[in-house]
Formats: structure tokens, sequence, C-alpha cells
């Protein structure tokens, strides 16, 4: 699996071209609502004017609070949403590093004589407890590249954003 790498700013360098992005917008999944939206409100001022009656401004002003209610509680959720990804990124990260810390130790410990001399205890020894300590160094690593790859992909931000589920690859 190769992963590809790209930086965020890398895609807002055009403010046009992250403003009319076409992936990941929801534009035409809302359009249709806001046609039939238009077509009650038309058939609604065409009822008006016919039969002339009027409506209180009060509900105007009640609409209005509850459209910005709205817009404000859906910023807040996906603010949220981004804070507690970059939360558990960075958690992520500080224990990958104090694990990668722990391997150094562990290594350092196990190769040296603990009579303060810092004599190794055996070169074929020492040469396993490197290649061991380099490998828990690579596969931290790995998964902190990996964790960010899913963070940075946009197929997969299409799932996070909208709460899907994750469809498994095939088993071969």
């Amino acid at each position: 699996m190769s992963f590809q790498y790209s930086s965020y700013r890398k895609s807002a360098v055009s403010l046009w071209s992250v403003i009319f992005r076409l992936e990941g917008n929801v534009m035409f999944a809302v359009l249709p609502l806001c046609i039939v939206n238009c077509l009650l409100l038309a058939l609604v001022e065409y009822v008006r004017r016919r039969y002339h009656f009027e409506f209180s401004p009060t509900g105007h002003g009640l609409l209005t609070l509850l459209v910005s209610f709205l817009v404000i509680s859906k910023v807040n959720l996906a603010y949220d949403r981004y804070k507690a990804v970059r939360q558990y990124a960075g958690q992520g990260s500080i224990a990958l590093r104090e694990l990668i810390q722990m391997a150094i130790a562990v290594s350092n410990t196990a190769m040296y004589n603990h009579n303060n001399n810092h004599e190794e205890i055996n070169t074929d020894r020492a040469k396993e407890l490197r290649h061991w300590r380099l490998e828990c160094v690579t596969k931290a690593t790995e998964i902190l590249d990996a964790s960010l790859c899913i963070l940075q992909d946009r197929s997969l931000a299409k799932h996070f954003a909208h709460n899907k589920a994750l469809e498994s690859p095939p088993v071969t």
C-alpha cells in the first residue's frame, strides 16, 4: 500500500480553488431542496396575494433566530470534530514518542552492565538490541505516517465527516 504525501498548505495556495472545489461539496445535495423551497415560497406568495392576508413580522424574526442558531450549531459541531481529531493525533504522537524513548532506554539498559563501567555485554547481543530498537522506531514512525495519511486522505475524510462506516477491503 503506497501513500501519497501532500501538504494541506498546497491545497490552500489559491483561495478560489478552495472556494470552488467540488470534491466534498454538499451543493449538489442541497440544491434540489433549495429549488423546492423557492417553489413553495412562490406558492405561498401567490396564495397571500390572491386571498389578501398578511404574515406577522414576529415570525420572520423567529425564523431568522432559528436559522442563525442552526448555522452556529453546525459550525460548533465541525469545530468540535476538528479539535477532537487534533487532540487524538497529538496524544497518538506523544504516545509513540514515549514508546520510542522507552525502547531506547530498555535497549541501553540491557546493552550495558550494571556495574557503571559502561562495558558492552556482548557484541552479538548489542547488535540484536540495536536492531530491535531500530525496528521499534521504524514501526512507530510507520504508524504515525499511516495515521497522518488517513487524516489527509480526502476519500476517508468524507467518511469521517459524514459518520459513515469505512468499507473493509476484500480479504484475499
